[in-house]
């Protein structure tokens, strides 16, 4: 961890500039993998509302063929 003081910022004034930045490639992964999943969610939800089945219904479908 990297602290430095700014320019025009008060002596005694710290600010934190973090350069660990392990890690972040994997965690926007994981995002993305958990947004695109919930769009998909919704769009399911969206189509079972649709097509007048519950949830339940509509998964049980998709996975029996």
């Amino acid at each position: 961890m990297h602290a430095r003081r700014a320019r025009g910022v008060p002596k005694g004034v710290v600010v934190r500039v973090f350069f660990d930045e392990r890690g972040s490639v994997a965690s926007e992964l994981s995002f993305g993998v958990m947004v695109v999943g919930m769009l998909v969610l919704a769009g399911l939800y969206m189509l079972a509302q649709l097509e007048g089945v519950s949830f339940a219904v509509l998964l049980h479908q998709l996975r029996h063929g």
